[in-house]
């Protein structure tokens, strides 16, 4: 699913079966914890990573199960959607493009002067829906020349008075002045013990009337891997200190 037709697949940026493992096991032990306090039973959890990837698979498997095809790699694209794609503009930025309307698809063909392609495929029915699914990248290529004319920001500013999805694809240091990530509060410093002042992310749960996260000025400092095992083990869940150390000699626990 992940690649370009005709390539190697690719990875995910991040690691995604990491932090979705992690999210779906937070989910599940508030889960148990309130089926603990309903029925007075507790609940063993158990969270596979593989389970977890195939779960946001989405459409692929409703679709195999259907029909029987494999799913193929598609980029950046998505066959319902035209013009979908990431898109270079004139001062060499990539914008991420993501149109689902067929009304929009007519009104930005229009725009860009290409009104034999609106009047072509344009249509919310089934049969023009599959025709720009099947000539997407034609009319993928005939937006990108377009787009090329066009400064990321222009794009942006004629796409958003179009209602029509976008978004400048960014690298880590924009993202680290984003106005909108700082005002959010998601760009925080913590004191490492050996890098120093080390910029991270803060909790993207924003709760309101209870401090959560990382506040404005605070600088915490980063604990070390393993430095609070032992405290959570003994005072959360009652290990004494000759358990706490055969774990750690098992190299279960960290320290």
């Amino acid at each position: 699913m992940t690649g370009f037709q005709g390539q190697p697949p690719l990875k995910t940026g991040p690691a995604v079966a990491d932090s979705l493992s992690g999210l779906y096991l937070a989910l599940g032990i508030l889960s148990a914890l309130r089926q603990r306090d309903r029925t007075g039973v507790g609940e063993r959890v158990e969270v596979s990573m593989m389970d977890s990837v195939f779960s946001v698979l989405e459409e692929a498997v409703i679709r195999t199960s259907m029909t029987g095809d494999s799913l193929p790699a598609r980029g950046n694209t998505d066959p319902l959607g035209a013009p979908w794609d990431a898109f270079q503009t004139s001062d060499e930025r990539w914008t991420m493009v993501c149109n689902l309307d067929p009304r929009r698809f007519v009104e930005v063909y229009r725009l860009i002067g290409r009104e034999d392609i609106a009047d072509e495929y344009g249509g919310m029915d089934g049969t023009s829906i599959e025709k720009r699914s099947r000539d997407l990248p034609k009319l993928n290529r005939i937006f990108a020349d377009w787009a090329r004319t066009r400064t990321a920001e222009e794009l942006q500013q004629i796409l958003g008075e179009m209602s029509i999805p976008n978004g400048l694809v960014k690298e880590v240091p924009e993202l680290l002045e984003d106005p909108q990530l700082l005002a959010r509060n998601m760009v925080v410093d913590v004191d490492h013990a050996k890098l120093g002042k080390v910029k991270t992310f803060n909790l993207p749960i924003k709760f309101f009337g209870g401090e959560m996260g990382i506040e404005r000025g605070e600088n915490p400092p980063d604990p070390d891997l393993g430095q609070d095992s032992g405290e959570l083990l003994g005072e959360l869940l009652g290990l004494g200190e000759e358990e706490i150390n055969r774990l750690r000699k098992q190299k279960v626990i960290w320290k």
